[in-house]
């Protein structure tokens, strides 16, 4: 986290940087759905659902329609840190759900999910 976030810094889209910081996570514990769920529903109705891994692509676009971010709880090996193909509690957490809090994305992703599920 202190690593990307340090350099991201200085390129990144600051309504991304501001909502890291809004939706609560920091470099020192791993964020819990639950929490990032009260934060996000309050800001825009979203709430972060846990799931395995991959879905398939109606899955994945039933969620976003109604306002659910699906998520995978668990951690990058360390022997991973740089790259991993699957989705995983960082990439989910740091990558995708802070830009869920910001009203117009939220709104613009439930859309795009309700389209791309017919």
């Amino acid at each position: 986290y202190t690593r990307q976030f340090a350099n991201l810094q200085d390129i990144a889209y600051s309504t991304w940087l501001d909502a890291i910081v809004r939706i609560g996570l920091n470099p020192d514990r791993l964020p819990r759905f639950a929490d990032l769920s009260r934060q996000l529903n309050t800001m825009t109705g979203w709430t972060v659902i846990p799931v395995s891994g991959f879905l398939p692509a109606r899955d994945y676009f039933w969620y976003l329609g109604n306002r659910l971010f699906p998520a995978v709880p668990k951690i990058r090996p360390m022997e991973q840190l740089e790259f991993i193909v699957e989705p995983d509690l960082f990439h989910d957490a740091f990558g995708h759900i802070p830009m869920h809090s910001h009203k117009a994305f939220a709104e613009f992703v439930e859309y795009y999910g309700k389209v791309c599920m017919h």
